[in-house]
């Protein structure tokens, strides 16, 4: 490689990472001057932070969910193979509500606690 490319190459990657003008909106919605990559980032982390905790709380509520549809679904296997629930007889409707009667409190109770 010639010396002028390589020269020219650094000097773009300088003038990438040093803001000539950054004014964007901090986290109150306000316009603001940023003087450097640094000050952006410390403003933003917190915000980054509190999304990080809804998502984790998010995909957390998602797996317990999940969870509780496995245990419903080993607990029919179960019920089943002891004979408790006789499932040929009935028709596919009345087996949903039975299940559904069932479940309802659990996903319920889940759903309020996301929305709120």
């Amino acid at each position: 490689m010639p010396k002028e490319f390589c020269g020219s190459l650094f000097e773009m990657c300088y003038s990438c990472t040093k803001p000539a003008l950054q004014v964007l909106f901090d986290p109150y919605g306000v316009l603001r001057k940023y003087d450097t990559a640094e000050d952006i980032l410390k403003d933003f982390f917190k915000v980054r932070l509190e999304y990080y905790q809804k998502r984790k709380d998010y995909l957390t509520g998602l797996l317990a969910v999940q969870c509780l549809k496995d245990d419903n679904i080993v607990r029919f296997i179960t019920e089943k193979i002891d004979g408790t629930i006789v499932v040929g007889k009935e028709c596919r409707v009345t087996c949903l509500s039975i299940s559904c009667r069932r479940l309802a409190r659990q996903f319920k109770r889940w759903c309020t606690q996301i929305d709120a």
